[in-house]
């Protein structure tokens, strides 16, 4: 396998990858992002231990649109923002 280059690397930071989930349950699809390493380190800070502790965080940071963009804010963010 071949190593990745400098810009390769950062073309894929800077573009993450987004893809459609089926919804079956709600007759429709949203658009997802991966998680960033510091939402990860944020979700592993808070403590969050179960999915419940963690899904509704997960499901604010990573539902987005076709481009990537959130879609929703968080109830701190909201406050702020």
């Amino acid at each position: 396998m071949a190593s990745l280059s400098r810009d390769q690397i950062l073309a894929l930071a800077s573009a993450p990858a987004v893809q459609p989930v089926d919804i079956p349950e709600l007759g429709g699809q949203v658009w997802i992002r991966p998680l960033t390493v510091a939402q990860v380190m944020e979700l592993s800070r808070a403590g969050a231990t179960t999915d419940a502790e963690a899904l509704p965080r997960m499901i604010v940071w990573m539902v987005c649109d076709e481009a990537g963009a959130r879609r929703e804010k968080g109830a701190h963010e909201q406050a702020t923002h």
